[in-house]
């Protein structure tokens, strides 16, 4: 019994011995820089390869960016405008025209019309629209600013001076031209250049103003458009 107990302690001390030997050797310089090479060669490898994920990964969030960026402002960019049909005083050489002077217009045939300030041909005459205005009680012209003298509307189509229209009137020739705007377009009719994007805007700032409508600020100029 003893024996075997000798034995047992032996065999134990040998194997104590022998780990405190394989921890010297591992603790001691030469071991310690063994190690730390042999798990250098097993890290540089994945060191490699995830610098490289990690690059790969930035550049396609970069194209990412990029790419969303750009379509965004191409997308915010607002569309080209359109350009109505009918644009203010600038129509192609086909169109009708009255010349440039009241002598001009009559030779060609041409009529004056009170709600569009303007020489038309015939076929461009809303007749029903100039005998309406001509009969409203607002529809006075008058040669000067103080209202000293009215005119009539041969003396005004006839271009010769200054026509001059109260608010209140120059209202009248808005709220008619629209009328007769809305007309031709729902018979078929082509507008004359003078109904364009410009006088539909000047029109609409004359109807808000907020100034005496018995005030004179606006010439009648007599006009030529096409048609």
């Amino acid at each position: 019994m003893p024996l075997s107990l000798t034995v047992r302690a032996s065999e134990y001390s040998k194997l104590e011995q022998n780990q405190l030997e394989v921890e010297k050797n591992i603790d001691g310089n030469t071991g310690h820089a063994r190690c730390l090479q042999q798990y250098e060669k097993r890290q540089q490898p994945i060191f490699t390869t995830g610098r490289l994920a990690f690059l790969l990964a930035l550049l396609a969030t970069v194209v990412t960016i990029f790419d969303y960026a750009t379509r965004g402002r191409i997308e915010a960019s607002p569309p080209a405008p359109i350009e109505p049909p009918y644009r203010y005083d600038e129509v192609d050489p086909r169109v009708r025209r009255c010349g440039h002077t009241p002598a001009e217009a009559r030779f060609r045939g041409c009529i004056f019309s009170p709600v569009s300030f303007a020489w038309l041909p015939p076929s461009c005459i809303d007749a029903e629209l100039d005998d309406e205005i001509r009969a409203h009680p607002d529809w006075v012209l008058y040669a000067d600013l103080n209202k000293t003298r009215t005119k009539s509307e041969e003396e005004w189509a006839a271009d010769e001076s200054d026509t001059w229209l109260t608010n209140r009137a120059h209202m009248l020739h808005c709220v008619y031209s629209w009328r007769r705007m809305h007309r031709d377009l729902v018979a078929g009719r082509e507008l004359h250049t003078g109904l364009g994007v410009r006088h539909t805007k000047h029109c609409s700032e004359i109807i808000m103003w907020q100034r005496d409508p018995d005030e004179i600020v606006t010439g009648a100029r007599v006009i030529y458009p096409g048609c």
